[in-house]
This record gives C-alpha cells, structure tokens and sequence, in this order.
C-alpha cells in the first residue's frame, strides 16, 4: 500500500511537472507568436515611414518644381510687357533669365508645361527679333543707286545701335546682319565699279 501511495504520488507529481511544462511551452509559443507579430508591426511601421520619406521628397521636388515654373512664367510675363513697352534689353534679360531657370528643369522637357513654356519662349524671342531687325534696318541704310550708306546711331524712341549689336548677338543674328551688310557694301561697289567701266 505504501508503494501504492508512493507512486500515486510520484504520478500526481509528474503530471504536475508535465502541466507545468505544457503551461511553459504554451507561453514560449506565445511569446514567440507575439515577437513575431511585433517584428511584423515594426516591418510594416518601418516600410510605412519609407514610404511618407519618398512621399515627403516627392512633394518637396514637387514644390520647387512648381515654384521654378511660377517663376519662369513670372519672367515671361515681365518680358512681354518690357518687350510690348519697347524696352527690348529688360525684355531680352528678362527672357535670359527665365531660360537660365529652365534649364534645371531639364528632368522635364518632355513633359506638356515644359513645351509651353518653351512655345512661349520661342515666340518672345522672335518677337524681340524682329523688333531688333528693324531697328538695325533703320540705323543702317545702304543705298545702291547713290552708292551712299547712312547709320543712325541714335534714332529717336530707339535704342543705340551698339546695344542693338549687342542684342542681335544675344538672339544669335548678329552674323546674319553683318554679312548681309557686306554683301550690301560689295554690291554697291560692283555698281560703282561698273559705272566707272561703263563711263570709259
């Protein structure tokens, strides 16, 4: 009977110890079960935040991108005006100015605001062109049949001829102007070289 005791005892024992290593196993399961929940959140929190970073970049790119454009409309703007004034140098810096901001937008030239812009561009600075071509026109007179040639450096309501070079090299026509002029002077000579022929 003793041994019977004894081992109901030892029974009772053991299967508390058992109980007890169940009841351990359970919670290092849960505990494992949560670690890995928590390192999931902590995943999930971290991609979160990586992604509201490229969103906070995007939108600070977005915002500059978007103040360079206000500003470069600004300058058209202005130019137009100074360019419809006849205030054919502000306009031309102005225009200068507004290319210069964009060019750090070259990320967007295939984009539609960008070819705007640069239509609105284009045409100022045709516009300004041949304001400057006139008044080149008007400084400068070649006349064949009197073999006479007249520069008005100074016309009146007109910029000075040597701003008006200035600004024709700016817009690239400066070469177009001077060499048409050449050929203008070496007509006239050949005119005057063959009425001195034809007098003989």
């Amino acid at each position: 009977a003793k041994d019977v005791d004894g081992w109901i005892a030892q029974a009772k024992q053991l299967q508390a110890d058992i109980d007890r290593s169940k009841q351990t196993a359970k919670e290092i399961v849960q505990e494992a079960e949560a670690g890995r929940s928590l390192r999931a959140h902590v995943e999930d929190t971290s991609n979160k935040v990586n992604l509201l970073r490229k969103e906070l970049d995007f939108n600070e790119t977005l915002a500059d991108t978007l103040e360079q454009l206000q500003i470069v409309s600004g300058l058209l703007d202005s130019a137009q005006d100074a360019a419809s004034q006849d205030e054919l140098l502000e306009s031309l810096e102005k225009l200068d100015n507004a290319r210069n901001v964009m060019m750090q937008l070259e990320a967007y030239d295939n984009t539609r605001f960008a070819g705007i812009l640069q239509r609105r561009v284009n045409q100022l600075q045709e516009l300004l062109s041949g304001k400057l071509l006139d008044i080149w026109n008007k400084s400068i007179v070649c006349d064949y049949n009197n073999r006479k040639l007249t520069i008005h450096s100074n016309l009146v309501d007109s910029i000075p001829l040597d701003d008006v070079s200035k600004a024709l090299s700016q817009v690239g026509l400066l070469e177009k102007v001077t060499s048409r002029l050449h050929k203008d002077l070496d007509r006239s000579e050949e005119r005057r070289v063959g009425k001195e022929c034809r007098s003989r």
